[in-house]
């Protein structure tokens, strides 16, 4: 009876050792499931967060995007800063053009007024036609609201060869900005 005893023992002590292995796999398999679920989540959490990461880069994007534009639209406006921007822009069509020019006199806009700029220029017809040509392709919204062309003689009663001439404009500036 000893054998059996023995034996029995030891059937016993492999029941209980199945037992506990089948516990502390069922207890693992648990653990595994809850880490499977949180795992589960975290990658939901950040795929979620890999979208809204995507969505911020793409609004930051279109700020930058934004901020060109505006100040693209910005620079076409004149303001106090700019003007000498403006006076420079036409000298150089001035010099592009082949004539001379001169600043007469400018005029801030009054209340709702508009800005103006009274200048004149000197050379040949072409070459003043040439520079309103030009005039008409700058950024900035204007209108030639008068000119003036003569010889210098008629229109300064000087004496200059008479293939010179002297064109007076009234400049008015439809895009300016006051601060």
């Amino acid at each position: 009876m000893r054998r059996i005893n023995k034996t029995t023992y030891f059937l016993l002590f492999c029941v209980l050792l199945l037992a506990g292995i089948s516990v502390l796999a069922w207890f693992i398999y648990g653990k595994i499931g809850e880490i499977s679920d949180v795992l589960k989540k975290a990658e939901a959490q950040i795929a979620f967060l890999e979208a809204k990461e995507k969505e911020f880069s793409k609004a930051s994007s279109e700020i930058e995007n934004s901020r060109a534009q505006t100040d693209k639209i910005r620079a076409v406006f004149l303001s106090e800063e700019t003007f000498v921007n403006f006076m420079e822009l036409l000298e150089s069509l001035a010099r592009e053009a082949g004539v001379g020019i001169r600043a007469e006199s400018a005029k801030l806009p009054q209340d709702t007024g508009p800005a103006n700029i009274i200048f004149s220029l000197e050379g040949a017809f072409s070459q003043i036609m040439r520079f309103l040509a030009l005039l008409d392709h700058i950024p900035v919204a204007g209108i030639a609201s008068s000119i003036e062309i003569g010889t210098k003689e008629s229109l300064a009663r000087e004496k200059i060869p008479s293939d010179t001439l002297l064109a007076k404009i009234n400049y008015i500036i439809l895009n300016y900005r006051q601060k």
